[in-house]
């Protein structure tokens, strides 16, 4: 049998159709030639060591965040970003927030941005007092991202990553931790863990790798749960756009006072913040 004869056949464009379609394509060819690479470097202002998870934000004129990452071990991220004229935003527990111009030209920007350490402060003290609807989740973010020494993800960052399918797959990139997908029973079939495929478990690489997990400052109350699918129970009643907050505490210590009545004295911490609390 001729190989036309089992290949699908491609629809041939109209004569005059064919410079429209080839300009289109030459736009799509040149804005992914117009991504270069901006090296960005963090270091620590008074030693000059580098910093290592840091947050790195490429930021275009209205605020809006263009690109993000973390720094690796060498104090540097890597980041494509279209060729303009950019602010670098970096921040990091323990110093205080860093910024720089950046201008993006053809090839490989490089940047350093050196971070201030912040003062040693006393730990956080609570004061409750009557009220109405108590602190707002997005009032706990911002005060424990100025104090605590932990990874927020605001609403801009994960606006980037909206477009994945599991909720644990917006954590990839933060330091130290891992996201894996979950070994379902075989009893679910070929549809993967309760009709969803293969759900992520977010696993910390400091201390004792695991993390309880906080649904809008609590924990989740969410109906028809199998605890043999572990704490990934978000990936079936989620989806990442319906997130605009997370908290990632690695280890015991550096979850904060108000919610260590949630924790367990071997894992780290990790709270999402929808909308509805936000």
């Amino acid at each position: 049998m001729r190989p036309s004869a089992i290949l699908p056949r491609l629809p041939v464009l109209p004569r005059r159709l064919r410079p429209v379609t080839l300009a289109l394509l030459l736009q799509l060819v040149a804005g992914a030639a117009a991504a270069q690479v901006a090296n960005v470097t963090v270091r620590d202002a008074q030693s000059g060591a580098p910093v290592v998870g840091a947050m790195v934000r490429v930021e275009n004129a209205e605020g809006a965040v263009v690109r993000a990452g973390f720094t690796q071990a060498n104090g540097t991220v890597r980041l494509r970003v279209p060729a303009g004229g950019y602010r670098v935003v970096v921040r990091r527990g323990g110093y205080h927030e860093g910024g720089a111009p950046l201008q993006v030209g053809e090839g490989e920007t490089a940047l350093v941005v050196q971070l201030r350490a912040r003062p040693i402060v006393l730990d956080t003290v609570l004061v409750v007092a009557p009220g109405e609807g108590g602190e707002r989740g997005r009032d706990a973010f911002l005060r424990r991202s100025r104090m605590e020494d932990g990874v927020f993800l605001d609403p801009e960052y994960l606006a980037q990553r909206y477009h994945l399918n599991y909720v644990g797959d917006m954590l990839n990139g933060v330091p130290d931790l891992m996201v894996l997908p979950t070994e379902c029973p075989p009893a679910t079939g070929p549809m993967g863990c309760a009709g969803r495929l293969r759900p992520r478990v977010p696993v910390g690489t400091r201390g004792w790798g695991c993390f309880v997990q906080l649904l809008d400052g609590e924990p989740p109350r969410l109906s028809a749960f199998d605890a043999d699918y572990g704490h990934n129970q978000l990936d079936f009643w989620f989806r990442p756009r319906d997130f605009v907050g997370v908290e990632i505490y690695h280890v015991p210590s550096q979850i904060p006072r108000e919610l260590r009545q949630y924790s367990n004295p071997r894992c780290g911490m990790i709270v999402y913040w929808t909308r509805r609390k936000w």
